[in-house]
């Protein structure tokens, strides 16, 4: 067997032992793969995850599951309802309240998230670790089909929501961080108004 053999054969097994471990297992992170697409629609981008003790940032693989829906209607700035009504709440997002307490640019919020993603529009949902919340609402980050647009870094970027970090959703924690930090210095949205 030729070098190139060698390596076409083990290049191969790896695919093979991977597709089983990915077949037989839920745990999508665990994977040694960095950057292999499926059919499946489960593709695996490298994830940035800041280390909470030191504030240093490391990349590691990440296989985040997606599934494709449409937008029936948008409850508030970062949750909204699918089609058969499934309910989405927006990973690592916090926009101002809109509904019980109404808080300083709540409205705005939802407004823009409404323009984003009005009704009939197919998304892309992108999971986490996580994947439900205690109310049972879908966690996701959410991009308009095809485009590839983060309707969840939209809202940090302008500056109508807030990250919210809750572990072990962390995936685009340091990305959402930095869109975060360029909103509250040039006092985007809420960061200039409220």
């Amino acid at each position: 067997m030729t070098g190139l053999s060698k390596l076409l054969l083990a290049g191969f097994l790896s695919i093979v032992v991977s597709g089983a471990y990915f077949a037989s297992s839920d745990h999508f992170t665990d994977a040694v793969t960095t950057s292999t697409a499926f059919s499946s629609g489960i593709t695996a981008p490298e994830k940035a995850v800041a280390d909470s003790d030191t504030g240093s940032s490391t990349t590691t693989p990440n296989i985040l599951p997606t599934q494709t829906g449409m937008v029936s209607r948008v409850i508030d700035g970062d949750t909204l309802e699918l089609v058969g009504g499934e309910k989405i709440r927006l990973l690592l997002v916090d926009t101002p309240e809109v509904h019980s307490d109404k808080e300083c640019y709540g409205p705005e919020a939802s407004a823009l998230t409404k323009q984003l993603v009005p009704q009939g529009t197919q998304v892309d949902l992108t999971y986490d670790k996580q994947r439900f919340d205690r109310y049972g609402r879908t966690l996701a980050y959410v991009s308009k089909h095809g485009t590839g647009e983060s309707v969840n870094a939209e809202l940090i970027r302008k500056g109508y929501a807030s990250l919210l970090v809750i572990k072990p959703n962390v995936a685009r924690q340091v990305e959402y961080a930095a869109l975060e930090a360029e909103a509250k210095a040039e006092r985007r949205g809420l960061w200039g108004a409220c």
